[in-house]
């Protein structure tokens, strides 16, 4: 069942995990396969520094993990990541502005609607979008990371 969240100027529907289609998910796990060296650096940091001067704390970091720079393009993948979660969950509002029919139309809501959705999306459980080899998938042919180090044979 959805949630139902208050935003600047009105409220707004989030969609909870189970509620997530694949065409839903598909936004976040795009975007998680091409961000998957930055989601490692950024797990291993202790604060990110964007280029911007701006710093935004790991809130599952410990003593002694280091600060960490980011790139112009990773922090703009960073903020694709919560784009791509904003356009995933967000089912529905109150407001009287169209709602967000692509990932990139997201970055043309009001910043106070855009930070109130991020973090209720956040506190949520989040998508499932890592895409990490294990032992069986490795030795799976028929898995994307099958065999990846074989080479074909003719």
């Amino acid at each position: 069942m959805s949630i139902t969240v208050t935003i600047p100027g009105g409220t707004a529907e989030i969609l909870t995990p189970d509620e997530l289609t694949p065409r839903r998910q598909r936004a976040v796990q795009v975007v998680a396969l091409q961000a998957a060296p930055l989601i490692k650096k950024m797990q291993s940091a202790g604060t990110l520094n964007l280029p911007d001067g701006s710093v935004k704390p790991n809130p599952d970091a410990t003593a002694g993990m280091p600060d960490v720079n980011l790139t112009e393009d990773e922090a703009n993948l960073f903020f694709r990541i919560q784009d791509a979660s904003i356009y995933t969950h967000l089912k529905s509002w109150t407001l009287d502005i169209p709602r967000p029919e692509t990932i990139d139309a997201v970055q043309d809501i009001p910043s106070p609607v855009y930070d109130a959705l991020s973090t209720a999306i956040n506190t949520q459980a989040p998508v499932q979008a890592q895409f990490e080899p294990s032992e069986t998938t490795l030795e799976d042919k028929g898995s994307p990371f099958g065999e990846s180090g074989a080479s074909p044979t003719p």
